[in-house]
């Protein structure tokens, strides 16, 4: 199978938009991070609330992009240092940052990233609208 993501993407950050299924795949990812771990991907710990939901790394991006830039940096470059260290490739997730991607990636602590953006078709977002 042919990988989506490049080679020497370091960082895969996943920007699912609205009703993608974002907060499906951040619980299935902290739930089998062992497994993703062994298979080269470093999928950082976020709590989910006791129905198993999460905003997965938002928080992370909240203070990366407002009040504590600083303090996200070093946390990220940790993550970066442990997914080097382990030969592992670093994924994030937030759908919080989907209208802020441009602002996060110039942020961001590293250039070999790769973003995977989840869309809705655009007749579900209309039809949707009117609802």
């Amino acid at each position: 199978m042919t990988s989506l993501v490049p080679d020497d993407a370091e960082l895969v950050l996943h920007i699912g938009g609205p009703k993608t299924g974002s907060s499906a795949i951040q619980r299935n990812f902290c739930l089998h991070a062992a497994e993703l771990r062994a298979a080269g991907i470093l999928y950082p710990e976020h709590p989910l609330d006791r129905n198993g939901i999460s905003g997965g790394h938002g928080e992370l991006f909240a203070l990366l992009t407002g009040s504590q830039p600083a303090s996200a940096r070093r946390a990220l470059a940790g993550h970066l240092a442990a997914a080097r260290r382990d030969g592992c490739r670093l994924v994030l997730s937030a759908e919080g940052i989907f209208s802020q991607a441009a602002r996060v990636c110039a942020a961001l602590p590293t250039r070999s990233l790769h973003v995977v953006c989840l869309v809705r078709h655009p007749l579900d977002e209309i039809g949707r609208a009117h609802v």
